[in-house]
């Protein structure tokens, strides 16, 4: 229902926090793997597996993103 939509949309908002800040730091993908989940979506069903998925899938964009150039101004 509606909670669950919203459940999810805010950990989409942290997971692309998380990426994004992950790569700001420098962090590699194993590293990001090993960061903790928030209390919230630990107890998520399949957490541990959608997370690893998540994170393998979405983290080489944030990655290349921070490896990127800034445009010239």
């Amino acid at each position: 229902g509606t909670a669950d939509l919203q459940a999810t949309r805010a950990y989409l908002r942290w997971l692309d926090t998380q990426l994004r800040s992950a790569a700001q730091g420098g962090l590699d993908l194993n590293e990001v793997l090993r960061l903790p989940v928030p209390a919230p979506y630990r107890d998520w069903a399949a957490v541990s597996t959608e997370y690893r998925r998540n994170v393998m899938h979405l983290y080489p964009a944030y990655e290349q993103r921070e490896l990127q150039p800034a445009p010239a101004r």
